[in-house]
């Protein structure tokens, strides 16, 4: 059984389960059914975690007003965060100018074995004897605004600013590997046998089950990836990126939109 989940980074918990695919089962002997339930004697699942790393594509051909509609539009990208965005903070109301934004998308792709029998009671009963659990992130790209000139220091601090979002998910996801992998265990055990009138019923059964205890870790995985990334994009941050390089920052989106920009700026000082 093959099942994939898709999530649009950090938009709400989204999931796109696959077309299903016929399951493999196996038929166990009858020495190793239960006599009381007719069922398999319950094994513990083979349980097996494998995490998803990707390259990061750097795009910094965007103009700032297609970055203000990428971030804007997170049905249609998986947009991890509106960075730079001094315009909210001095309360001008005209919206996002984000000169950087790293995007990506939290997919896992499960797949499980199970073994079935169909019993003399005129039902199957079956346990997923194995799984493994791909998941990490994919579609990785940072965004550096066009109107900031390669090679300069704005550009650096844009750039080094985006990677730590990257890098924040990748040690996430490295300490979340031992946890999904007791998360699912502890699923599995819980699900143990099913039993339904029909092999194709018990099936679909475990892709309900399982569809639930999906849903709860990728919900649980966004909620702590969130707060992390947060820790990231903090006030202090976007100021110091703001100021930096002798203001070449705050040259550029004036000379976008406009020296009122800077003076509501310096009331916040």
């Amino acid at each position: 059984m093959n099942r994939t989940f898709v999530l649009l980074a950090l938009s709400a918990a989204l999931l796109t389960p696959a077309a299903s695919v016929p399951v493999a089962v196996a038929d166990d002997g009858i020495g190793d059914i239960n006599p009381k339930s007719r069922c398999l004697r319950y094994r513990e699942p083979v349980v097996k975690i494998v995490p998803i790393h990707s390259s990061v594509r750097i795009d910094d051909r965007t103009r700032l007003a297609e970055l203000g509609s990428l971030a804007s539009n997170g049905s249609s990208k998986a947009i991890r965060f509106t960075d730079h965005d001094p315009n909210d903070q001095v309360g001008q109301g005209r919206g996002h100018i984000p000169v950087g934004l790293a995007t990506s998308e939290l997919i896992t792709d499960i797949r499980y074995d199970i073994s079935v029998v169909d019993n003399m009671r005129g039902y199957a009963c079956g346990q997923i004897t194995s799984l493994r659990l791909d998941v990490g992130f994919r579609d990785n790209t940072i965004y550096v605004a066009r109107e900031i000139p390669r090679r300069s220091c704005s550009y650096k601090e844009v750039l080094e600013h985006e990677h730590k979002h990257v890098t924040t998910d990748e040690r996430f996801l490295s300490e979340a590997m031992p946890r999904i992998k007791k998360y699912m265990k502890a699923a599995l055990a819980e699900i143990g046998h099913v039993q339904a009138a029909s092999r194709a019923d018990m099936e679909e059964m475990f892709n309900q089950k399982m569809n639930l205890y999906m849903k709860e870790l990728i919900n649980n995985m966004s909620r702590e990836r969130q707060i992390l990334q947060g820790n990231v994009d903090t006030p202090e941050e976007y100021r110091r990126i703001t100021y930096s390089c002798d203001g070449q920052l705050i040259e550029i989106l004036r000379m976008r939109y406009g020296a009122n920009w800077l003076e509501e700026i310096n009331k916040k000082k």
